[in-house]
């Protein structure tokens, strides 16, 4: 009840019956300060001081219900007659307020202590705010964690630092589904998830996941390696996660009309976090949608450290050099619209805006719009700090919306709004290399002469069935560990890699241990052996691996032999540290990926 009472009822209803009483308080105040100096000097018979220090004080007494000189009994003065029922009143309020206030408190913190499967938020950033937001109104239980302030507007929210145990017990982080640590700085957040790591080591039970916000997008990805490298046998624990990237690569992977034309022809200014993840994911989705006989997909990059750029995300990332014809420009963005209106120059289907200067950026993508009929398709501009702007052009407003949206043709992307959804920050790397392979293996399996929807694999992966899809997530997860035993460790992607070599007889030992994780996996999924049937989850490979038919061990072999390619469409490398041999070093040919 006190809980209701304190968090349920409208926040103007609450301030406006406390600022009631701190009204009626002074009004006693100054009430029973001239009714009490008009009632001594009525009776003058009493022994009572009237200094003015002595009147302030038997004015406080109203508030006790015990002024002294009111003992001699009345007639009062009225002033006097108000104050002694209004000052009490004003202290049975506070005391009430006082008891609500700590009952709350109580029932809140017995309540979340009994918090099962839900969702805690960490900070009080805009990226926390809105990831809260999102997840409230998908109707799921949330705890936040706030530092830093005493405004506890919520039952569900604890005051204090996230990277303390106590903290994180009284959000009931051990029984939660997923922790998401989103302070403004990425090493607190680091440091939140090694506390909720220390605890799952401790014995102690602990989140299925824990989604930490990394700002700086390479350091982003190297943390991704070095915790997949150490991930247990269910996966990584903890994944990285920057806004940037998610927004970028969500805002291209869901624009099917770019991907439609024959050779789509992009143009990104800036090479900031979201300008590199947007020409990442240009790449990556061109790479699995283009038509066989299709060129390289056209892109110019502009920018003062447009080059450094370019060179460093594609010697991350090989597969851009397969897919993407990348030119670098230096001049301004409305200097190259220009250019091309002049030359005839076929036109653009997007040109992505994202500047740091998010000023800036906006004044680009409006200068550009007077290229729309001649030299460009459509205009997306990337805006973070100044959100309120994107909500500006926000067409979901309909006639409230300040600006209009060029009929549709300028995108305004709010990172916080796209990259902070729960369902983008749930696509991790293993996710990402699942869609991939997948995407990869249709491919390869209709330039063999499969048809699509022949077999149950042979689907795109939206409408792939969950169980085909877990399957293949977990053999991404297991990647981590495989190279992990033979003394190796998951890194960025750079011009030094010089391409991993399995020594001799490492690829068979993956291919037995991939073949028992395998069966594993299968089985805790309720297949078994028998004749191959789906409907049932039989499947004659559940055998040990000295029983399995040559064909089947070499599947596996492959799949092991295919790990450094596959991990080099995440921008990892596998750097051999351990004492079985030095990078790059002691394999035969015949083992290289």
């Amino acid at each position: 009840m006190a809980d209701r009472l304190r968090y349920q009822l409208p926040a103007g209803i609450t301030s406006a019956l406390r600022w009631a009483f701190v009204v009626i308080g002074v009004a006693s105040m100054v009430l029973g300060y001239i009714g009490i100096r008009a009632y001594l000097l009525r009776n003058p018979h009493t022994d009572f001081s009237h200094a003015a220090r002595d009147v302030a004080y038997y004015d406080l007494e109203l508030f006790l219900v015990q002024s002294t000189p009111l003992a001699h009994g009345g007639p009062y003065p009225w002033p006097l007659e108000i104050a002694r029922f209004s000052a009490p009143c004003v202290s049975v309020y506070t005391v009430i307020e006082l008891a609500v206030g700590a009952s709350a408190q109580r029932i809140g913190r017995a309540r979340m202590q009994r918090y099962r499967g839900h969702a805690v938020v960490c900070g009080s950033s805009r990226m926390a705010t809105v990831l809260t937001e999102r997840l409230r109104r998908e109707r799921r239980r949330v705890v936040t964690i706030e530092p830093g302030t005493q405004d506890r507007r919520r039952a569900d929210t604890v005051i204090g630092d996230p990277a303390l145990p106590a903290r994180l017990r009284e959000a009931a982080v051990n029984r939660a589904a997923v922790v998401y640590c989103c302070l403004e700085n990425s090493d607190r957040n680091v440091e939140v998830a090694g506390t909720i790591e220390r605890m799952r080591g401790g014995g102690r039970r602990a989140p299925t996941r824990v989604h930490a916000m990394v700002q700086d997008l390479d350091l982003c990805l190297a943390l991704k390696a070095r915790h997949w490298s150490t991930a247990g046998p269910n996966g990584p624990y903890v994944d990285f996660f920057n806004p940037d990237e998610l927004a970028a690569r969500e805002v291209v992977r869901v624009d099917d009309l770019l991907f439609a034309h024959e050779v789509p022809r992009v143009a990104v200014v800036g090479s900031g976090a979201f300008g590199r993840s947007v020409l990442v994911e240009l790449g990556r989705q061109w790479l699995v949608r283009r038509p066989r006989s299709a060129t390289a997909l056209q892109v110019t990059v502009l920018g003062e450290r447009a080059r450094e750029a370019v060179t460093t995300t594609a010697e991350r990332y090989g597969f851009l050099d397969e897919v993407c014809h990348i030119q670098v420009r230096f001049g301004s963005p409305t200097e190259f619209l220009a250019e091309r209106d002049r030359l005839g120059a076929p036109r653009l289907h997007r040109m992505y805006v994202c500047q740091e200067d998010e000023s800036e950026a906006l004044g680009t993508a409006l200068d550009a719009a007077a290229h729309l009929p001649s030299a460009l398709d459509t205009i997306v501009v990337r805006l973070d700090r100044m959100s309120g702007m994107a909500h500006a052009f926000d067409p979901a407003a309909g006639a409230g919306a300040l600006f209009d949206r060029l009929g549709g043709r300028l995108r305004v992307v709010d990172v916080a709004d796209v990259g902070c959804d729960p369902s983008v920050i749930g696509l991790d790397l293993a996710e990402v290399l699942a869609r991939t392979s997948h995407q990869r293996y249709l491919l390869e399996r209709m330039a063999d002469g499969a048809e699509p929807g022949s077999s149950a694999a042979m689907t795109p992966w939206e409408t792939l069935d969950e169980d085909l899809r877990a399957a293949s997530r977990a053999q991404a997860f297991d990647m981590g560990r495989k190279m992990a035993s033979l003394g190796c460790l998951l890194v960025p992607r750079s011009a030094a890699d010089r391409g991993f070599i399995y020594q001799p007889g490492e690829v068979e030992l993956l291919a037995r241990r991939e073949h028992v994780r395998w069966m594993a996996e299968r089985a805790s999924r309720g297949w078994r052996y028998g004749p191959r049937d789906d409907a049932t989850k039989h499947h004659p490979d559940f055998i040990p691996w000295s029983e399995l038919p040559e064909a089947e061990r070499e599947r596996d072999r492959d799949a092991v032999r295919a790990i450094p390619s596959m991990l080099a469409e995440v921008g990892l490398a596998v750097l051999r540290v351990g004492s079985r041999g030095r990078p790059g070093g002691g394999a035969s040919s015949e083992n290289a990926a």
